[in-house]
C-alpha cells in the first residue's frame, strides 16, 4: 500500500505544498494589499506569514477560508478551534489603525502558512499539528 503523506524531510515536496498554498491564497483573493477585487499588489507569502496580521483574514472570511482550504487540500478541520485564532471581521480602516498601535491580536493565537502546510502534510488541522506535537 502506498503512503500518500509527504515527508517532513523532503524540502522539494514541501516547497511544492507551499507553492500550492500560495496559489490557493492568491486565487481566493486573500493575499493582496487591498481587499478583493481591487488587487493592487500581491503580498509576499512565506511559512512565517500570519493569517490575521499579515493576510488580514478575520471573521466570516476566516470561516470561508478554512472551508475552502479543507476542501481544496482534503484537510480535516473538525477539531480546529477557529475562535481561538480569529476574531470578528473588521473594516480595512479600523484594521489598519489597530496594526499601527499593537503587534498582535489581543487574546488570540497566531496561525501561520507553515502550520497550514503541516496540516496538508498530515491531513488534519488541530492543536497537535499547530503546536508541532505530531
Amino acid at each position: 500500500m502506498q503512503n500518500n503523506k509527504i515527508s517532513n524531510n523532503c524540502p522539494i515536496m514541501k516547497d511544492d505544498v507551499l507553492e500550492k498554498i500560495r496559489t490557493f491564497v492568491y486565487n481566493g483573493g486573500w493575499g493582496y494589499t487591498l481587499p478583493f477585487p481591487f488587487l493592487f499588489k500581491k503580498k509576499q507569502i512565506s511559512r512565517q506569514t500570519k493569517l490575521v496580521s499579515d493576510l488580514k483574514i478575520t471573521g466570516d472570511d476566516a470561516e470561508d477560508f478554512f472551508l475552502a482550504f479543507s476542501k481544496e487540500f482534503n484537510v480535516d478541520i473538525s477539531r480546529f478551534k477557529i475562535g481561538d485564532y480569529f476574531g470578528d471581521e473588521e473594516d480595512i480602516v479600523s484594521s489598519t489603525l489597530k496594526d499601527l498601535f499593537r503587534d498582535k491580536e489581543k487574546g488570540r493565537k497566531a496561525l501561520t502558512i507553515g502550520q497550514l502546510e503541516q496540516a496538508i502534510v498530515f491531513g488534519r488541522l488541530d492543536e497537535h499539528i499547530i503546536n508541532g506535537q505530531i
